[in-house]
């Protein structure tokens, strides 16, 4: 992660070349990193390499299919360029319908993550009345006794 976290910096900075040499080096090191193989391709992407920037994008979907919506949409802007338009609204919808199962998949989880939480707060809520309530008998009967 090192060599990828410095090619970032250096990208941020306008430092393109030495960015794509750190990027190498990353990929160099970890060709199973995903993240790697992306943001070299935004990179070369930008430097309208676009035959090697496929390459990685390619790589990258085969490492990580479910990671694929980024992945999908930096290719379809290459096809794009390419004056492949069909092709890449067929990958711009493929990642929509991606990105919108995620997002079902949040909501639900976030629905289920409610009702344990009310659930939760309720069963506390009926634990601190019983308390309040017995803790209220307790001092009836102390101070009936005095």
């Amino acid at each position: 992660p090192a060599h990828e976290t410095y090619a970032l910096l250096e990208q941020r900075r306008g430092h393109i070349d030495i960015a794509a040499k750190h990027y190498l080096a990353s990929i160099d090191a970890n060709p199973n990193r995903v993240s790697s193989h992306c943001r070299y391709a935004q990179l070369l992407i930008r430097k309208n390499d676009f035959d090697t920037a496929k390459f990685h994008l390619e790589k990258a979907l085969e490492l990580r299919p479910d990671n694929a919506p980024r992945t999908l949409f930096l290719l379809a802007h290459i096809y794009e360029n390419r004056e492949a338009y069909n092709y890449s609204l067929e990958l711009i919808n493929s990642a929509l319908v991606q990105l919108l199962s995620r997002t079902n998949n949040n909501i639900k989880n976030s629905k289920d993550d409610n009702i344990t939480t009310q659930k939760d707060v309720s069963q506390t809520s009926e634990r601190n009345d019983a308390l309040s309530f017995t803790s209220s008998e307790k001092v009836s009967s102390s101070t009936a006794a005095l």
